[in-house]
């Protein structure tokens, strides 16, 4: 566990997406995602923000604890801000928490459609193996077990 920290676009994976064809797969964020500036704040637990571009995010999860400076604050569970460009989102969750409302900051789960996110209390292995195996992929998805300090990791 560690510390994602940036002035703005702070992602616990990744801070800014702007290129085509960019994919994250098989990984996780267990740490703190903070932003140190003081406008056009975003966090996301695993990308920052997505403002052109492509990106798939599969087989990920976020179970971040989320602190920022003052201004134009988002947060999202998976991503902080999409502002343009393709999103792609495939098995991944986050924990829901009091400032992690939503899978995209700023934009409502429900009414924006986000798909292939899920928020959920708690992040068990037996739930994320579960998922993997009822969607169809092409790529390597690695399966997940209990780790040695209570969160999943991969086997």
């Amino acid at each position: 566990m560690g510390e994602a920290q940036g002035a703005a676009r702070t992602g616990g994976i990744v801070g800014l997406v702007n290129g085509s064809g960019n994919e994250i797969s098989n990984c996780f964020n267990v740490g703190k995602v903070s932003s140190t500036g003081t406008s056009f704040l975003t966090n996301g637990g695993i990308v920052g923000s997505l403002d052109s571009g492509s990106i798939n995010i599969n087989n990920c999860y976020n179970i971040a604890v989320f602190s920022q400076g003052h201004g134009s604050n988002r947060i999202g569970g998976i991503v902080g801000k999409h502002t343009g460009g393709t999103l792609t989102m495939n098995k991944c969750y986050y924990l829901k928490q009091d400032d992690t409302k939503t899978a995209i900051g700023g934009k409502e789960d429900d009414i924006n459609q986000v798909t292939g996110c899920n928020a959920i209390s708690e992040i068990t292995a037996t739930i994320l193996n579960d998922n993997i195996n009822n969607i169809e992929h092409t790529d390597e998805w690695q399966s997940w077990k209990l780790g040695e300090e209570g969160y999943p990791v991969f086997e």
